[in-house]
């Protein structure tokens, strides 16, 4: 037997093993603690406040305090399923990213595949991301903050009005070539591309970025796409919206 065996069998062992053991852990979650986590992995990252509007704000149509939900974010630091990052400055709170057993809760539980077929390259990847690939810097967590936030009240709002809509992170963005928007809402026939702009981009950088949504405008993607699309700016430095 080879090394290069010898290693897959061990890791093949130990995804087991981690499999096993989160199995048992995630057998003391609701199914809503469940969709928390999935929205965490989705988001890749969420705020106390914006888990307590998503998920905990009612239980059996009636509302309920924040001390529930923090008394289950003790469990599931605990429970080694998420972790927490403090923001440097007041203005962005203490977030909450899925640790590895985080992920392969949310992998166990909503039948994540662990590899797909991608037909424009050929090849079988992993179809789903692991916690260093959704993790984001301690810098751009003030970026992502605003941005989920901003795509959550959009999303309240949709609902409201009885909008069907989904949302997709720019780490989870796939059908679209050229670019990568900070994240994509999605209605019927319509894409909503959205920038979170933090007045920290040069006009150069900005340019760069308007060229290369032009390019995908001009592209068969966008063709495939079939859909029309929007392009949102949201501008978080108010001194500079008028120059932005």
């Amino acid at each position: 037997m080879c090394d290069t065996d010898a290693y897959n069998i061990r890791n093949k062992k130990g995804v087991e093993k981690l499999a096993r053991r989160v199995e048992k852990v995630i057998d003391n979650y609701s199914e809503r603690d469940l969709q928390a986590l999935l929205n965490i992995y989705n988001y890749r990252c969420l705020s106390m406040s914006q888990l307590f509007n998503l998920h905990y704000r009612h239980s059996k149509n009636k509302e309920v305090t924040p001390e529930y939900l923090r008394k289950k974010i003790l469990k599931m630091k605990k429970d080694n399923l998420i972790e927490e990052v403090k923001c440097v400055g007041k203005k962005t709170p203490t977030v909450f990213f899925l640790t590895n057993d985080g992920i392969q809760a949310v992998k166990i539980y909503f039948n994540l595949s662990s590899n797909i077929y991608d037909t424009r390259k050929r090849i079988h990847e992993r179809g789903y991301y692991t916690c260093s690939e959704v993790l984001v810097a301690d810098r751009f967590i003030p970026h992502q903050y605003n941005l989920k936030q901003f795509a959550l009240t959009v999303g309240e709002l949709l609902r409201y009005k009885d909008i069907n809509y989904s949302y997709v992170d720019e780490r989870h963005v796939s059908q679209t070539y050229g670019i990568r928007p900070d994240g994509i809402l999605s209605t019927l026939g319509l894409d909503i591309f959205l920038e979170m702009d933090m007045g920290t981009e040069s006009l150069q950088q900005l340019k760069e970025k308007w060229n290369h949504y032009r390019s995908y405008l001009n592209s068969q993607s966008y063709i495939d796409n079939g859909k029309k699309i929007v392009i949102f700016f949201i501008c978080y430095n108010k001194g500079k919206v008028n120059d932005r």
